[in-house]
């Protein structure tokens, strides 16, 4: 079993008085895995920025957008093709994911040309916000947010659009299962 995110539940807070063995899902996914004898990988940062098929570089193929050429595999900078104001990048972010609906913070009127990538969980800090606005950004397309960094964002002038974590990253965790299939064609994977 090849996963993306951690596994197990840990102990979050200095709070939190449940060591980690002891919490309910992880005793159930322990015995599963037990049970079914599965032994599991998890791939997490370097599969997000592995360069051209990791997660990042996915998610935009697969929008079919180019990427400015930074030296940094976290977040991107995309330059559209045509400005678009952010209800029109929303409209064009669900049709093409299949979503019924993406939250938006909206806080530009303006057309928009550059689109910075903050995939899964980059759009929860605003230090990333920081960042992807210091190389330009106009809107920002993360996995997710809270409003703590949505509230960053608006106040900067940035707008953000948010789809979903695992939205963004299974489109790269598809592109691994791909990956591994042309590698290993003997393999059977799903």
């Amino acid at each position: 079993l090849i996963v993306h995110e951690d596994l197990f539940y840990h102990v979050e807070t200095e709070h939190d008085k449940v060591p980690e063995e002891k919490k309910v899902p992880n005793i159930k996914r322990k015995e599963l895995l037990e049970k079914a004898n599965m032994v599991v990988y998890r791939i997490h940062s370097p599969w997000d920025r592995k360069e051209k098929i990791g997660v990042v570089d996915a998610f935009i193929s697969f929008l079919g957008w180019e990427t400015e050429k930074r030296d940094f595999p976290w977040v991107k900078i995309c330059i559209l093709p045509k400005a678009r104001s952010i209800e029109e990048l929303a409209e064009e972010l669900k049709e093409k994911i299949g979503l019924k609906g993406v939250w938006t913070n909206g806080v530009s009127q303006n057309k928009v040309r550059r689109v910075g990538i903050a995939v899964g969980g980059f759009g929860l800090w605003g230090y990333w916000v920081q960042t992807l606005a210091d190389m330009g950004a106009e809107v920002i397309i993360a996995g997710e947010t809270h409003e703590y960094t949505a509230l960053f964002a608006r106040e900067y002038g940035i707008g953000m659009i948010e789809v979903g974590h695992s939205t963004m990253e299974n489109i790269g965790l598809k592109r691994l299962a791909d990956t591994l299939k042309e590698r290993f064609s003997s393999l059977n994977v799903h």
